[in-house]
């Protein structure tokens, strides 16, 4: 027992004293904004690229959210993938304004392939100087393509912008993804931002200087293709995607339990996917990178490829040394455990219940959401079973389908 008992308390240590490294980033989110890049007059050349699968009852709505961008219309174009369909998707994306590609007859189904197919079919309709990826169910802000200008006139090559939710108050569970939502652009995005770490795209609002998309296509097989690109951008050429909080996307956001789970084990199973194939150039790049530079984007980049596994690894040491505690509560392998003493609770409270708080409070959150706090904190603990399904399936390789309305 005092052999497990250490292993246990040593694993916990090790992976909860690995959160440190979140927790001091995450401080950098709480300095001011960056400036924006200086604006440019618009001369950039976009391509705006959504893939729809089944999508006719929102497709019409990010084409014509597109049309209405605050850009020269002869300096974008609205391309519509329309894969594998079997509804209207095509005619009503063609309806609203957008010029559709068809994809048939393919037996790989994932966004991976769509997204390759899509920007090959880009690439003999050029040039451009940058493609945009969109889902079909995003509403963007009208400066988006303003601010993408002004980024890539300023050097930016992969830019990521501000995610928010479309459907926040539409049921409990959009109200907590919505409140999440607030929380982690500041707490994990806009701190990377501030301290010139490398952030990660979010597979819509993102924007790509074309030689990126020439030069580094995306992984079509890969169910968490923007992670995939990420890590690829970071580890073979050093380049960082870079957040964008000066505009937003609005994205729709599951309304049931279920909906959710199902679509974060997706999520997961891609992210582990990628972990499994980049976690070795990270782990090398760390060690053989200049540790003020490189080496702390690829460390960063590696805690975070490593977040599915910390996660589980802290739930269930956690779970082992509480039922040890409760069958062996006289034990002396216990005393040396932090965690359920009166400071170590008081710790957990400021760490996972304050510094939420505060953290919604400076990202202005409006008080018919802050309301949600108490459940969004009980609805987080649904990622120990959207992880574990993620890993159990990581070799599975299936677009799913999340129903929008």
């Amino acid at each position: 027992m005092d052999f497990f008992i250490a292993v246990i308390s040593w694993t916990s240590l090790t992976v909860f004293s690995l959160y440190a490294w979140d927790l001091l980033v995450s401080l950098a989110g709480f300095l001011p904004l960056p400036l924006p890049p200086t604006p440019d007059a618009p001369k950039k050349r976009f391509a705006i690229l959504v893939c729809a699968h089944n999508e006719a009852k929102v497709v019409a709505g990010v084409v014509q959210s597109l049309l209405k961008l605050d850009y020269p219309r002869e300096l974008f174009e609205i391309f519509v993938v329309a894969d594998h369909c079997t509804d209207d998707t095509a005619h009503v994306a063609n309806q609203a304004g957008a010029t559709v590609l068809v994809r048939e007859g393919s037996p790989n189904r994932t966004k991976g392939y769509a997204l390759q197919w899509g920007m090959r079919e880009l690439a003999s309709r050029g040039p451009f100087d940058a493609c945009c990826v969109f889902d079909a169910d995003n509403v963007a802000m009208p400066n988006f393509l303003q601010v993408m200008n002004a980024y890539l006139h300023n050097g930016h090559v992969a830019i990521q912008a501000y995610l928010d939710t479309k459907n926040p108050y539409d049921s409990w569970v959009s109200s907590c993804i919505a409140l999440a939502y607030f929380i982690t652009n500041r707490f994990w995005l806009r701190a990377r931002a501030r301290l010139r770490l490398a952030t990660t795209l979010g597979g819509t609002g993102v924007c790509l200087a074309w030689p990126i998309v020439r030069d580094y296509p995306w992984d079509p097989g890969s169910l968490a293709d923007d992670l995939d690109l990420t890590m690829k951008l970071l580890a073979t050429a050093n380049i960082r995607v870079s957040y964008c909080p000066h505009t937003r996307t609005y994205d729709e956001k599951p309304t049931t339990l279920r909906q959710s789970v199902r679509q974060r084990s997706r999520w997961m199973q891609g992210h582990n996917d990628v972990m499994l194939h980049w976690v070795g150039a990270m782990a090398k790049g760390t060690l053989t990178k200049p540790l003020l530079g490189p080496a702390s984007c690829r460390f960063d980049a590696l805690l975070h490829l490593l977040q599915p596994v910390r996660l589980l690894l802290a739930f269930a040491s956690l779970i082992a040394l509480g039922l040890v505690a409760l069958a062996f509560p006289e034990h002396p392998g216990l005393r040396p455990a932090f965690y359920f003493t009166l400071p170590g609770l008081l710790f957990a409270g400021m760490v996972f219940v304050v510094y939420p708080l505060v953290v919604a409070l400076f990202e202005r959150v409006p008080l018919k959401l802050l309301l949600y706090m108490p459940v969004m904190l009980l609805y987080s603990f649904t990622w120990v079973p959207a992880v574990t399904v993620g890993l159990l399936k990581v070799r599975k390789r299936v677009w799913v389908h999340t129903e929008h309305g």
